[in-house]
């Protein structure tokens, strides 16, 4: 037996036999899901029958159930003629899921500032290297949004800006969330989205909206390097965008630095 297969096989004994049923079943109905290439909307079938196909009770189908509709692969339609179903798993239920992990370690916001200094970049950099036609379609639709969303702010009479019910789509989420997921790599995808989720959810709530041209055309710049194929230079614009946001969030907001990146 090859090193391999002993690892293989040591850590499949350890699974069993630390494994509930009820997550076992989990993983047997995913390898399912991703096996028959089940897609979004997709019900699984009747309780009934997962009984008879999975031959555990009603209490371990359940919980197994629960426990994959916890990770956001599934979710329980009501009513008659419910049940189970696909659901569209999204970078936001993966960062979820490590929430729960940050906070038990006390990682904080700034750290969470940080790993996107160092990882958005090559993001940037693998964008630009490995362009695709339907990247470069999603890239362009963030940039426009982006555009027409800025352009539809309407001037306030203390000089302000107020928003309108579109402006805030884009900032800073779209653009972000597009550039990491062009990576071709499905790990560093989905990795790099949930951390983008994570921040915008804990951090652009709380920033200012004054800052958004500067911005628009850090983005501008960022993009339109991605679609010429200039990866160096957009890995590069990139590090200097996140460094100005990560250096406007220290200054602005000292006191959320060290704050606890909670599970929620």
């Amino acid at each position: 037996m090859t090193d391999e297969e002993m690892y293989a096989s040591i850590s499949v004994q350890r699974r069993d036999r630390s494994d509930k049923v009820a997550e076992k079943l989990a993983r047997r109905i995913l390898r399912d899901i991703v096996t028959r290439g089940l897609a979004a909307g997709t019900m699984l079938p009747s309780e009934a029958l997962m009984l008879e196909r999975y031959k555990v009770g009603r209490a371990s189908l359940r919980e197994g159930l629960r426990i994959l509709e916890v990770y956001g692969l599934i979710w329980i339609k009501p009513g008659p003629g419910g049940g189970p179903v696909v659901a569209d798993v999204s970078s936001m239920d993966f960062a979820r899921s490590a929430t729960f992990f940050y906070h038990a370690v006390g990682a904080t916001l700034n750290e969470l500032v940080e790993a996107r200094m160092h990882l958005e970049p090559l993001m940037a950099r693998l964008a630009a290297e490995r362009i695709s036609d339907d990247g470069v379609a999603e890239l362009q639709y963030a940039m426009a949004r982006e555009r027409a969303s800025l352009d539809a702010q309407a001037p306030n009479g203390d000089g302000s800006q107020i928003q309108n019910d579109d402006a805030g789509d884009w900032w800073p989420a779209l653009f972000h969330r597009v550039v990491s997921g062009m990576s071709g790599n499905r790990v560093l995808s989905i990795f790099g989205q949930s951390v983008v989720d994570i921040y915008v959810e804990r951090i652009s709530v709380v920033s200012a909206v004054d800052r958004r041209p500067q911005i628009h055309s850090a983005h501008e710049a960022i993009g339109t390097a991605i679609l010429k194929g200039q990866a160096q230079k957009a890995e590069r614009l990139m590090r200097a965008h996140l460094e100005e946001l990560a250096v406007t969030f220290t200054h602005r907001f000292p006191g959320l630095a060290d704050e606890i990146l909670d599970w929620r």
